[in-house]
């Protein structure tokens, strides 16, 4: 997110993902970019979750471009298959800067 704005920031927490089901742990927004923190240090990943949060923070006038996907997990692991799904993984894989 090269030369991104930081005017307008907002930080939820637990924002409902209304449109696919599931809550973000956090969800920093501007204008122009979207970033989701999504925290797992003891629980293991819903079906299909960070799926579902990249569809959401995604659509619209937010381009992949300018989204983020931030997973934190106890010991390091990346997110589980059955929650990012192939095609997403391989899609982020190739630009490292969309999924920490």
């Amino acid at each position: 997110m090269k030369d991104a704005s930081t005017s307008g920031v907002t930080v939820k927490r637990e924002a409902a993902v209304v449109d696919r089901g599931g809550f973000i742990d956090i969800l920093i927004e501007a204008p122009e970019w979207r970033v989701v923190i999504e925290n797992k240090p003891w629980a293991g990943d819903q079906d299909k979750q960070l799926e579902r949060y990249w569809a959401h923070i995604t659509r619209g006038k937010f381009t992949p471009a300018w989204c983020r996907l931030v997973y934190l997990s106890a010991n390091g692991q990346p997110p589980e298959r059955h929650s990012l799904g192939e095609k997403l993984r391989e899609k982020l894989s190739a630009d490292p800067a969309r999924l920490y």
